[in-house]
């Protein structure tokens, strides 16, 4: 079984909600790779600055396939 094959049936799931940084980390690894696997990114209830803080990662290290919830 390859990489395409497995990753339909693949969920990774990170808390990230008070770490924007972790977030921009797995985001930046993630666009280095060959791989174009769907990604969501589901920010939940955070406070305003965080809500900016993340607005900044997505804009400067989410790769183009990624979906922002």
């Amino acid at each position: 079984m390859n990489y395409e094959q497995e990753a339909g049936e693949t969920v990774v799931v990170m808390p990230v909600a008070i770490r924007p940084e972790f977030c921009a980390l797995a985001l930046e690894c993630l666009s280095k790779t060959n791989y174009q696997v769907p990604i969501h990114v589901f920010v939940d209830t955070v406070s305003d600055i965080l809500k900016d803080e993340f607005r900044y990662v997505f804009e400067h290290f989410a790769p183009p396939q990624t979906t922002i919830h």
